[in-house]
């Protein structure tokens, strides 16, 4: 509707209850200061760009200052532009004041780690969106591993699922938990080799008989897959960039492949 605030507007009037003043404002730009309190008193305080032409503002460093311009394992994409969500899940569009400041409150998370990820050398959050595409096999990855029960998801989370392709069959993939065998898929066509086998979920029934378990079983292998092999295109395709030296381990310390790429399945990362 036409009277309805813009999210720059929005932004402006919610800023000072986040420890934000806005600097300066043209159209639908603002030049705002954060100022981030540590436990042990230091404020920091960050001059940051917002454009919020869309109802979904991007951020970031005026100047760089604080922040690489540049560096996928802190979540910072190529021209300094925070990377502070997965659109496709989680996405936050600022159309009143309570998004407004819930928009702060995820710029002020988002700050805070970046605080202790330099002091740490390595991103603190566990649960992060991996980049670019495999963000979207890794959201796959996860509603399939939900819906196998608690176990299988939890074991996805801390990243000790492993998909496996065997050297002598590689239509041949074994999905492994901590290094112990869960089942098996055949990939073309993606199946479950054995459905008379008990379902992962822990139902007491076989796959055959378990809802859409072989199904998700299935896709499960599936997306794994897909998820290491778009990780793995995402930093073969940033390899020309250099790294920030920021965090102590990176695939953009060297030009070799991913130092992760042993494994299947990747450690998560934000988009």
């Amino acid at each position: 509707m036409p009277n309805e605030p813009s999210a720059a507007a929005l932004l402006a009037a919610t800023a000072e209850a986040h420890d934000a003043s806005i600097l300066g404002r043209t159209n639908d730009h603002l030049l705002a200061v954060v100022r981030l309190q540590r436990p042990s008193g230091k404020v920091i305080a960050y001059e940051l760009t917002i454009d919020a032409s869309t109802r979904e503002p991007s951020v970031r460093e005026q100047t760089p200052r604080h922040l690489p311009t540049f560096c996928p394992n802190r979540h910072i994409n190529a021209g300094g532009a925070f990377c502070m969500d997965f659109p496709d899940v989680d996405a936050l569009r600022v159309e009143d004041a309570s998004s407004a400041a819930e928009w702060w409150a995820r710029l002020w998370k988002f700050l805070s780690l970046q605080v202790t990820a330099a002091t740490l050398r390595r991103w603190p959050n566990k649960h992060q969106w991996a980049h670019g595409s495999a963000a979207h096999h890794q959201h796959r990855s996860e509603l399939c591993a939900r819906a196998l029960g608690p176990e299988i998801a939890g074991a996805l989370a801390v990243d000790r699922l492993q998909a496996v392709r065997c050297a002598s069959r590689p239509n041949f993939v074994t999905l492994l938990c901590g290094g112990k065998r869960v089942y098996s898929v055949w990939r073309k066509p993606v199946r479950v080799t054995t459905l008379r086998q008990a379902c992962p979920c822990g139902s007491g029934l076989t796959l055959r008989r378990c809802s859409d378990h072989a199904l998700r079983a299935a896709e499960l292998v599936d997306q794994l897959q897909a998820w290491q092999r778009a990780e793995d295109a995402f930093w073969k395709a940033a390899a020309g960039r250099r790294c920030c030296g920021t965090l102590d381990q990176c695939p953009l310390m060297s030009a070799t492949t991913p130092a992760n790429s042993a494994s299947l399945v990747p450690t998560t990362h934000a988009a």
